[in-house]
């Protein structure tokens, strides 16, 4: 713990208790801001935070408890395999086509599908900048990834 005061400083020490939660919520309002564009370039921000703010909820559902110090790569596997496992719910709206002139809406329908590994993948990068962002602040010294 001396070592660890030396090199990174107090709040090195401090960050035993920030939860991947309160991380998340840090990385948030700092880096998923919409993008600022000058002279028609993008000099800062995201063009697009929807699919990344989507995707840090699901990490914070599935990790947001467990503190950011004691994350291992065991977790990172075991939270791959279990959203892997999760199949994806779609409802499709019935075509408007089959319905009767008249007649009553039809239901929509809930398809379910399994997981694609791309999706499972972007939390994956997304968790790794997260923590990389973590160790940029001095929070950990090194990330499990």
């Amino acid at each position: 713990m001396r070592d660890e005061l030396v090199q990174s400083g107090q709040l090195a020490l401090e960050s035993d208790h920030i939860t991947i939660r309160q991380l998340a919520e840090k990385y948030e309002s700092l880096k998923l801001v919409p993008a600022t564009y000058q002279n028609g370039i993008k000099v800062a921000g995201r063009r697009s935070v929807g699919p990344a703010i989507s995707a840090l909820r699901n990490l914070v559902d599935g990790l947001g408890d467990r503190k950011v110090r004691g994350l291992r790569p065991s977790d990172i596997e075991s939270y791959k395999v279990k959203r892997l496992s999760e199949p994806v719910e779609i409802s499709v709206n019935l075509s408007a086509k089959r319905r009767k002139p008249g007649g009553p809406a039809l239901p929509k329908l809930t398809l379910q599908r399994p997981r694609k590994i791309a999706s499972v993948n972007r939390e994956l990068e997304l968790l790794r900048a997260l923590l990389n962002f973590a160790k940029g602040e001095g929070l950990i010294n090194v990330t499990p990834f």
